[in-house]
Order: C-alpha cells, then structure tokens, then sequence
C-alpha cells in the first residue's frame, strides 16, 4: 500500500509539470515494489521529460526486463534512445508501436507486410502513419522502396496528396481510405528507416525532396513582390486539435520581439488564427490562403526564410530545403534530438530549444538577435 501511494503521488505530480518531484516519488514507490512496471516505466517517461536520456533508457530497461513483452515501455524507450542518436536501437523499439492500437494501418491493410524483400515489378503501398508531419518526413525513404524493384503507391491525405507525387520514387498517391486492390505489398511508412538499417550517417539523403507546383510558385511570387527586405513566413502554432500543440507552439502574442526588427516582412502561414490573435502586425497574412500543403510549399519557394514551431510547416520547409529556424519546447520530438541546434533530417533548418520547461521568451529572444543580424 504504501509503495502504491508513492507510486500514485508522483504521477498526480508529474501531471502538474513538477517532473523531478515526481520522479523522487516514484523512486520510493519502486524501492517498495521494485518489480511494478507501472512505475518503472512512469520514472523512464519522466525523466526523458527533463532529457536524462540515459537514466530513462535505464529504467525502462528495468520495466522491459520485467515484463519482455509490454509494448509501451518499448516504444517509449524508442523515443529516448532515437533522441540520443542512438539509430541502431531505436528503430527496432519504434516498431513496438505496430502492437499498441489494433487500429495501426499494418493491421488493415491488405497484401504482404514488406520487410525489405526484392519486390520484382509489385505494387506495394506506403501507410500513412500520425500526423503530416510525420509523412513529410518519411516520403524520402520512397527511392529507396524503389530502387528493391517496386511500383510506390504512397497514402497521403488528400491535402498533402499534391506534394508527395513529387518524391521521387513514388508512382502514385491514394487516400488511406482508398483501396488499391493492385498492391500486394504493404509496409508502415515511418518502418522504413528500421528495414533499411538507417543511421545517423545516412541521412538526409538526396534533398530537396519535394517540388511546390511551379503555376503556384508564379502566383505567389507576384503576391509577395511588393513586400520589402526579408520576406520571412511566422507559423506559431499548428493543429490545436493535437493535444501537444499547447506545449509546442508559443502563440503568436509570445514572437512579439519579431515584429520590431527593422527591414523584415513577417508574412503569416497559420491557416486559422486563434480567437483573439492579432494578425494586424504580419505584412500579409497568408493563412487563409492556404488550401492544401501545394500551396504552402509555392508560398515557401519565395520566402527568405521561416520561422516556425514544431509543426507541419517545419517539416515541409525542410524537405524543400528552404531556410527554417525551429522553435523547440524543452523536451521536443525524438526526431529533434537534444543539444544540438541542427537537423540531420533536414540541412536548411536551425534549431532554437526552451532552455527551462515552458520558458519561451530567450528563445525568441535569440530568433530576434539572429534575424537582426541577417536583415542588417
């Protein structure tokens, strides 16, 4: 009983950001019952939120010795070590996420599950996994099914639909719910990494690899030609549907400090303002414009430079490889990494990080000072 309350007071504590006391907690709940995975792997999960990488990876390992076969614990543990750089790890414990939801797209889907085979002229179908993000991000790796003798047919939504056609590799797109009764392979898109045995040392691969529409690209060129100095893009928030969108976006009130930089056009590419903000401030507010990811991408084409939170835009700056500084909250996305200030995903973009949980006001304290100093 007693190790339960411990147990139980650090996760009410954790659940209001006070992650070192409740990892304190936890540790005496463990000491009582040093064989609960439900703490054990709490502690891991808390102290990756304060980026004690190997001390997470340590605990959970701990959870995992107890219980081999707790899909959780593996796939979080894949988030710290994927983090950390470490690849080789990683990607073998991110495939434990296939075994959380019985809803996973490998569950559904028809055909073979791909594991690297020679594919010979067949049709295999790339499953969209989570967010855009997500998709932008993992479309690279379509060559590469190529190259072992497949026909791509790659899901994306149909918002981002116009873009992925252009990763090389890819023959055509479908919508998830779309059957394609040709395809007799099947593989999660974001599993690739895993089968082909990616490292930090291979990527970013070819870049750019993406193509904004060339008729779009035109029509916006002409929108933002009488916009002076730099024409930057300001993204300062994504989906407010995600739940982690709260923690990982400052709002547009918080990047006040870009708005004073001299000879700087700060153009908008939030596509609906929450209530309340001000958008009066951007040279243009591009937003509303912005039907699907097509046209975004033709408005990056002609902008110096973005600026964005963890969002889909991010991701799709990087894969053109257009300039992008990242805004990043404390304990970010594994695909961020920790101590480092770029991507290997993407080569064009900088990274600005939260020093302190929550703190955003010096990071863009620091975006402010380095836009200063381009636009001088």
């Amino acid at each position: 009983m007693l190790a339960e309350a411990h147990g139980n007071l650090g996760l009410a504590e954790i659940v209001f950001e006070r992650l070192e006391a409740g990892a304190r907690s936890l540790r005496r709940a463990i000491v009582l019952d040093p064989a609960s995975v439900a703490w054990l792997k709490s502690l891991a999960d808390a102290l990756s939120e304060v980026l004690a990488l190997s001390e997470s990876e340590r605990w959970a390992r701990r959870a995992i010795a107890v219980d081999p076969a707790d899909a959780e614990t593996h796939f979080n543990l894949s988030w710290t070590l994927l983090a950390a750089g470490d690849y080789a790890l990683g990607w073998r414990e991110y495939e434990w996420r296939l075994f959380l939801s019985e809803a996973t797209p490998a569950r559904r889907a028809p055909g073979r599950l791909w594991n690297g085979e020679l594919l010979d002229g067949a049709a295999i179908r790339l499953l969209a996994e989570q967010g855009y993000g997500d998709t932008l991000q993992f479309a690279r790796f379509a060559d590469g099914v190529a190259r072992r003798g497949g026909i791509v047919v790659a899901e994306s939504r149909q918002e981002l639909a116009g873009l992925v056609a252009t990763v090389p590799g890819v023959a055509r797109t479908v919508e998830p719910e779309e059957p394609s009764v040709d395809c007799v392979w099947h593989v999660p898109m974001t599993s690739l990494p895993s089968i082909f045995g990616t490292l930090l040392s291979d990527l970013p691969g070819p870049m750019p690899y993406m193509s904004p529409p060339a008729d779009r690209v035109a029509v916006w060129r002409g929108r933002l030609a009488p916009q002076a100095g730099l024409r930057v893009g300001l993204c300062w928030r994504g989906n407010p549907q995600q739940a982690s969108d709260v923690r990982r976006s400052p709002g547009l009130s918080t990047m006040r400090p870009l708005f004073d930089v001299d000879n700087v056009s700060l153009i908008g590419l939030v596509k609906q303002p929450a209530p309340g903000e001000d958008t009066s401030r951007l040279a243009l507010d591009g937003g509303p414009d912005l039907r699907d990811f097509s046209e975004t991408a033709a408005v990056l084409a002609n902008l110096d430079l973005v600026i964005t939170s963890d969002t889909s835009v991010a991701h799709l700056a990087g894969a053109l490889g257009r300039p992008v500084w990242i805004l990043l909250c404390h304990a970010p996305d594994w695909r961020w990494m920790v101590g480092r200030d770029d991507s290997p995903w993407y080569p064009s973009a900088r990274l600005y990080r939260q020093a302190t949980r929550g703190a955003w006001g010096p990071a863009i304290e620091r975006v402010a000072r380095d836009l200063r100093a381009l636009a001088s």
